[in-house]
């Protein structure tokens, strides 16, 4: 009887993928790969949860502040800071939403403003997101360009204040934001509150 050069059930499929060496060191690389996106995570963001941690918000990730209910007022100022400074694409994103809170109304908007604009500059993407391919091997550089861009769109829904009414109405005519032109509009009502 000739041997079948495919498997033809489920069972010897089975067997012949456990046989094959890149299919049993598949599992074992997307863990390597999953830890080392986590140590790079881990490495960021350890200067800004030890300047948070001297201020009494000892957690081990900034995604506690974009999940918790408390207020977190003297942390504000810190996360501001850091907002501006090379950071992986996905600290900042934690950091920007993380600032998406009332409290930091009057005074992150400019900053987000700012960041908006050299988001849509030519080089502006490049100045503040710290190469981050060990976060997303698998997805383009736009994906993170429009995450971001998203990202600060709906933290202005939030923080918007009268002193950046005008750059709210100038970012609602760009056309590369008109996906994200719901929280602009958002953002322009919440400019308009006291």
């Amino acid at each position: 009887m000739p041997s079948r050069a495919s498997p033809r059930t489920p069972e010897e499929l089975l067997a012949k993928r456990l046989a094959d060496p890149a299919y049993q060191g598949e599992p074992l690389a997307r863990a390597q790969q999953r830890a080392n996106r986590h140590a790079a995570i881990d490495r960021d963001s350890w200067p800004i949860l030890q300047e948070l941690a001297e201020v009494g918000y000892d957690h081990d990730s900034i995604g506690w502040f974009v999940n918790t209910r408390e207020l977190y007022p003297t942390a504000i100022p810190i996360l501001h800071k850091h907002l501006v400074l090379p950071h992986l694409v996905v600290t900042r994103g934690s950091l920007i939403r993380s600032l998406a809170v009332r409290d930091a109304r009057g005074t992150v908007a400019k900053t987000i403003v700012q960041l908006l604009d050299e988001h849509l500059s030519e080089a502006g993407w490049a100045k503040y997101a710290v190469p981050d391919e060990t976060y997303f091997p698998e997805t383009s550089e736009q994906h993170s360009i429009d995450e971001s861009r998203m990202e600060l769109c709906t933290n202005l829904s939030v923080t918007a204040d009268p002193s950046v009414h005008d750059d709210i109405v100038r970012l609602l005519g760009d056309p590369r934001l008109s996906r994200w032109s719901k929280y602009l509009k958002q953002a322009l009502a919440t400019s308009k509150k006291k």
